[in-house]
């Protein structure tokens, strides 16, 4: 599908200054649009080049984790109505579940020499039981990146400590960044709170976030997952490795 965007859209879910996110209508099929602004993307064009980029890794890519795609043209993506979370990852076993299952996400997403390099509970939605990873609009190619700058990308209460550097994308930074979203989930409260520049002035104190597990989780294998992946990145565990121990030990 080609074209102008098809869809009534009916009210806005996030605006940006070049990127807009609208709640829109097919008949009776309700979906989520993203709109490039191109007149403003004219005077960004490395914007205009990540938004290409995520049609682009959205359209390849089928996970059942991931948001399926209705329909895309130069300037828009529309995707599947997902649910936010509720008390999902709040029910018994929901949290071992929602981090395996992302890590599952993130595993496919490696595989294919992707790093989403924005995870957050904000991008963490439900298909029923199913939770999806959304928005690859930052995301970064393993291999040699052409829109890899040195800049620093993702946002700075989730992301890894080494993209506060502005490094290379690398599977390990999705890792710590899921293992912050499950410990804070964990604890009822984020790593890092506040106004972004009141974040990034901490964690440039911060060489490592306190972690408070103790007491409020029973399930050593998860605890550990989550522990070792806030460690250094050469030691924390791959996504794959994640998925298949939190699953393997679940049954």
């Amino acid at each position: 599908m080609a074209g102008p965007c098809p869809y009534e859209l009916v009210g806005p879910l996030r605006a940006g200054s070049i990127v807009s996110v609208h709640e829109a209508v097919d008949g009776a099929t309700s979906v989520v649009v993203k709109i490039l602004d191109e007149a403003a993307a004219a005077t960004d064009p490395v914007s205009a080049r990540r938004f290409a980029r995520e049609i682009a890794l959205n359209v390849g890519a089928r996970h059942p984790g991931l948001a399926t795609v209705h329909g895309h043209g130069q300037n828009w993506i529309a995707f599947e109505r997902l649910e936010p979370p509720g008390d999902r990852w709040t029910r018994p076993g929901g949290l071992r579940r929602l981090v395996a299952q992302l890590a599952a996400v993130l595993a496919y997403l490696h595989a294919r020499g992707i790093v989403h390099r924005d995870v957050k509970p904000a991008h963490v939605m439900f298909r029923g039981e199913q939770p999806a990873l959304i928005d690859l609009g930052v995301a970064g190619l393993i291999a040699d990146d052409p829109l890899d700058g040195k800049e620093m990308v993702g946002s700075p209460a989730w992301m890894a400590p080494e993209q506060l550097h502005g490094a290379k994308p690398a599977p390990s930074a999705d890792i710590w960044s899921l293992c912050a979203v499950g410990v804070s989930i964990a604890q009822g409260a984020p790593l890092f709170c506040g106004t972004a520049d009141a974040v990034l002035a901490e964690r440039r104190r911060t060489v490592r976030p306190e972690v408070r597990l103790a007491g409020l989780l029973d399930d050593r294998c998860l605890v550990r997952l989550l522990e070792a992946g806030l460690g250094p990145a050469g030691d924390r565990p791959t996504a794959a490795e994640m998925a298949r121990e939190l699953l393997l030990s679940e049954e």
